[in-house]
């Protein structure tokens, strides 16, 4: 909450936030610090004195027990987020960042980033539409506050664990098959080298003749820079030889080219409307629900987690988790028997 408008002509002179009230000068006390120690306990107003030298005093005591934020901390932290790390990350990527920063600094303009604690976090995930995803951007502000001096450690990490969204049912063969019977051959095999490699929409839309090297199929993967190599094996192979055998525009490098011998896949917006205009074509002709990513999900579930993780190219394991929607298959118990009568 911003400082109220100053409207009587004494308190313009004033430092922000100070006013006088009943021939007393009182700090208006910022949300963020409602009911901190240095200001007894106070939610509102805090009493500084009576004079302007005595409420300067007593200002002083109040500094020595900590540093007060400057309204500017959180925005300057922010903007220099925009300028330095948003331009970093891909083009969908932005557009969400900047979406949830600009949440951030409405929510947050009156913390000094080293006041945000975990409580603050959850309030605001429960809270606001969006609010998660707003709370992992705020993580990596924080991070950034760290790397540059203006904090000592991220309150968040370790700290805050938010559930993300729970990915649709597997993908069920039956499933599959209907779908993969009206397509095109050409996009019945790129269906087939996503089973294969797990690899996203838009790494598969960028495959190029540069990709097939005498060892497998070579990516650097849009999102993570990771450079994945995909060994030859039999299928790879065979659908690779079928997809430089079918007639592609004349001069295209591109193994999944448009008419024009382009990628579907635009690098500048992180886009690939066309492919996904026909992708809802295709899933409203075979009457399926699911989506190109959750293909990717499938691929995971389908092998063990140690060969989906190399697959899908994740640091982490639980990441790779997040992925696979497989049901864990278990043995029954088989204790039932026990309710049957035994033979005499």
């Amino acid at each position: 909450m911003a400082p109220r408008k100053r409207t009587k002509p004494e308190n313009r002179r004033l430092p922000q936030r100070w006013e006088w009230h009943g021939g007393k000068i009182y700090y208006q006390i910022p949300p963020a610090l409602a009911g901190h120690p240095a200001f007894n306990g106070n939610r509102r107003r805090f009493l500084l004195g009576e004079t302007l030298s005595s409420a300067h005093r007593k200002w002083a005591e109040v500094q020595a027990q900590f540093d007060l934020p400057t309204p500017n901390d959180m925005a300057a932290l922010i903007k220099r987020f925009r300028e330095e790390e948003v331009p970093k990350k891909r083009p969908t990527t932005q557009t969400g960042y900047l979406r949830s920063l600009g949440k951030i600094e409405g929510v947050f303009q009156e913390f000094h980033p080293g006041q945000i604690r975990p409580s603050h976090a959850y309030a605001h995930a429960d809270r606001v539409k969006g609010g998660k995803h707003d709370v992992r951007v705020l993580s990596a502000l924080l991070s950034f506050a760290v790397r540059i001096g203006m904090i000592d450690h991220n309150p968040l990490v370790g700290q805050v664990k938010l559930e993300g969204a729970k990915r649709r049912a597997y993908v069920t063969d039956e499933e599959l098959a209907r779908f993969y019977a009206v397509l095109p051959r050409k996009w019945q095999l790129y269906v087939e080298l996503k089973l294969e490699t797990g690899l996203r929409q838009s790494d598969l839309l960028q495959l190029t003749a540069q990709s097939i090297t005498p060892d497998g199929l070579f990516r650097a993967t849009q999102k993570t820079s990771k450079d994945l190599l995909f060994t030859w094996t039999p299928e790879v192979r065979a659908i690779i030889e079928e997809l430089r055998a079918l007639q592609q525009p004349v001069g295209s490098m591109f193994l999944f080219a448009t008419r024009t011998g382009q990628s579907y896949y635009n690098p500048e917006t992180g886009r690939a409307d066309g492919f996904q205009s026909m992708w809802q074509r295709w899933k409203k002709k075979a009457g399926v629900s699911f989506t190109e990513h959750d293909l990717r999900g499938k691929a995971a579930s389908d092998v063990t987690r140690e060969e989906a993780q190399a697959a899908l190219g994740h640091t982490n394991a639980a990441m790779t988790d997040r992925y696979r929607t497989a049901p864990d298959r278990v043995k029954p118990l088989g204790i039932s028997s026990r309710l049957k009568p035994k033979k005499q």
